[in-house]
């Protein structure tokens, strides 16, 4: 079978992919010229189906789209709108990082630096010529400044907590410096910064907290540009029509350009539209909710739709739903209360996590009792994980007991003291000063959330039954901007991968705690349980952020993972945010039709293509 290399140059890493050590990167694969034979022994990460252009491939986003701006967007809607229009320096993976815009790359013996090389005649979609003062401008000046709201200065850190230093070598090279070695995340994150283009945006080198607002939705198509496959045409209500870039930098084998599709649009459609659209043969694939699927499953049967047969992959998606409790809460003596380890196990042990799978989810989903999902490599219970580490991280779990909710609850001092079904708090909580209150708290939901008509059924009457009231509060596209300012008292909440908010389905990247970093970490963005932990963290945050640090620096992938795995079970224990459920991953499309999507057309945007063309 004809194969193609997208792949430009897999460079190895210390401690694996065939690497001698850290003083030299070793070059495993160079992309070959047009119509060259693949090179002997050449290695490749991403082998697709050669394709044919193609007219035009629609499909539904999961999710509302909140933003243009890849830098300050804090959803996954926006970020897979982003990878249609922006590049970064790397593609591939963690473990295997691979030259992208940047034609190679190479570590210093001591680790310290990485210094880039940009591929020659690259162009944003403007036709404008990029550049090293791009890079630099992108990281100095709209990620750098604490006035920008993003998550990706959390992950760009080095292990001393200063942000890299950027030099421009030349007009075509590029090199980050710690004082620290880097971690493999690090150089990660680093190179997975989507690059902009200085010359649409340097007004904001003058106004960084300006930067908030820009790329908003209403901005005009005209004043946005990017290295990634496509450039964005129009923005109409729930329509976004994208046109091939020009100047994508990626060929075939053959010397095709890339990407084979000429057109896309991305329909922001609630999702009972987009089933319908799909039936409609409007869209070629989307993201279903479990409840969806029965129709399409009978559309198939019927023959009146070639859908795939693996609708649903059979395991959980990555990310995961959770409740949250804000440590921080303006509420004293719920602050006190919510920063208790066992009040927060009280509450895990009272969810409903079985009839939220069996009714929410139709039985496509698992209950889920730690921050990483089970499809994770990096899950603490993963296949082939010492026994004794999973023998522990069973014993920590809270499946559903109303009974040991309740005996918690009662241990801390927390009882109904004048029979109205509500336990009170008592003063000077566990010696926190905090005034007498009731054991009752809003927690917001958002209204578009998979679990939302199943959370209101079963939650409520789960926590009244131990004493709690949670007063249900549904909220509509407000929920990420209360979350980030601390104005909550609890709230459920989902993040995918890469620790982007997400409201249902989609696809991203497999989750771990350091592609979370802006959680995770004490100073992250997105700390949601504790936002003033940089002036009192507690031990757990001390631990966590050590540990994690510990991980980026690992020489080898197992001893990162090991590290994780401490870190995961402290989490567990500790309960900072609390695991639900998790929905399977679920994707419908076009059998008929789209070509080398290999279940992530959202990561494939650039090769995907449509049988004879015809879309």
């Amino acid at each position: 079978m004809r194969r193609l290399i997208l792949t430009l140059v897999l460079v190895g890493w210390w401690g694996y992919v065939g690497a001698q050590g850290p003083t030299t990167p070793k070059i495993i694969c160079a992309y070959p010229a047009s119509g060259a034979a693949l090179p002997s022994g050449c290695h490749a990460a991403q082998m697709v189906q050669l394709g044919m252009t193609s007219s035009k491939i629609t499909y539904a986003l999961a999710g509302r789209l909140r933003t243009l701006n890849p830098i300050v967007a804090l959803d996954r809607a926006s970020l897979e709108v982003s990878r249609a229009i922006h590049a970064g320096l790397l593609e591939g993976t963690v473990e295997s990082p691979e030259p992208a815009v940047a034609e190679r790359f190479a570590l210093s013996a001591d680790r310290t630096s990485v210094t880039f090389a940009l591929r020659q005649g690259v162009r944003f979609s403007d036709g404008v010529a990029l550049s090293a003062e791009d890079v630099r401008f992108t990281f100095e000046r709209l990620i750098y400044p604490a006035e920008i709201t993003t998550p990706w200065r959390d992950g760009l850190r080095c292990a001393d907590g200063a942000l890299p230093t950027v030099t421009a070598l030349s007009p075509s090279e590029i090199r980050f410096s710690c004082k620290t070695p880097m971690g493999r995340w690090q150089l990660w994150q680093i190179g997975s910064v989507p690059i902009l283009p200085k010359h649409k945006l340097q007004r904001y080198e003058r106004d960084p907290k300006g930067f908030n607002s820009a790329w908003a939705l209403t901005t005009p198509p005209s004043q946005i540009a990017g290295l990634g496959p496509f450039r964005l045409e129009a923005l109409e209500g729930e329509k976004l029509s994208f046109a091939r870039n020009p100047h994508y930098w990626k060929r075939d084998i053959r010397g095709t350009a890339l990407p084979y599709v000429k057109e896309l649009t991305v329909l922001t459609s609630l999702p009972e539209s987009a089933t319908q659209l799909f039936r409609n043969r409007q869209i070629h694939f989307f993201y279903p909710r479990p409840a969806d699927l029965p129709i399409l499953q009978s559309d198939k049967a019927s023959g009146r739709l070639a859908i795939n047969d693996d609708i649903t992959n059979g395991q959980a998606n990555f990310g995961g739903q959770f409740l949250v409790v804000n440590g921080d809460a303006a509420n004293s003596a719920l602050r006190a209360v919510f920063r208790t380890a066992e009040f927060r196990r009280a509450l895990s042990f009272a969810v409903p996590r079985a009839q939220l799978v069996r009714d929410a989810l139709l039985g496509l989903g698992i209950e889920t009792y730690g921050p990483i999902s089970p499809a994770s490599p990096y899950f603490v219970g993963r296949p082939g994980q010492d026994p004794k580490i999973v023998e522990r991280f069973r014993a920590l779990q809270t499946p559903s007991d109303l009974q040991k909710a309740a005996q918690l609850l009662e241990g801390l001092g927390l009882k109904d003291t004048n029979n109205d079904g509500v336990r009170e708090i008592p003063q000077n909580f566990l010696g926190q000063g905090n005034p007498s209150g009731r054991l009752e708290f809003e927690l917001l939901i958002e209204s578009r959330n998979l679990l939302t008509e199943g959370l209101t059924r079963l939650l409520p009457p789960a926590l009244a039954h131990i004493g709690i009231n949670p007063r249900l509060t549904l909220v509509q596209g407000e929920l990420l901007d209360r979350l980030v300012k601390g104005q909550y008292e609890a709230a459920i909440v989902r993040w995918d991968g890469a620790g982007r908010f997400t409201e249902w389905g989609g696809d991203s990247q497999p989750d771990d705690l350091l592609s979370q970093r802006a959680i995770w970490l004490c100073q992250g963005l997105l700390h949601l349980f504790s936002r003033g932990c940089t002036a009192q963290p507690t031990e757990l945050e001390r631990t966590l952020d050590e540990l994690l640090q510990r991980a980026d620096l690992a020489p080898t992938l197992p001893e990162a993972k090991t590290l994780q795995d401490e870190a995961q079970l402290l989490i567990v224990e500790a309960l900072p945010i609390i695991p639900l459920v998790q929905v399977h991953g679920l994707l419908v499309y076009r059998s008929d039709v789209l070509r080398n999507h290999e279940r992530r057309p959202t990561f494939k945007l650039d090769v995907l293509f449509c049988e004879r063309g015809m879309c």
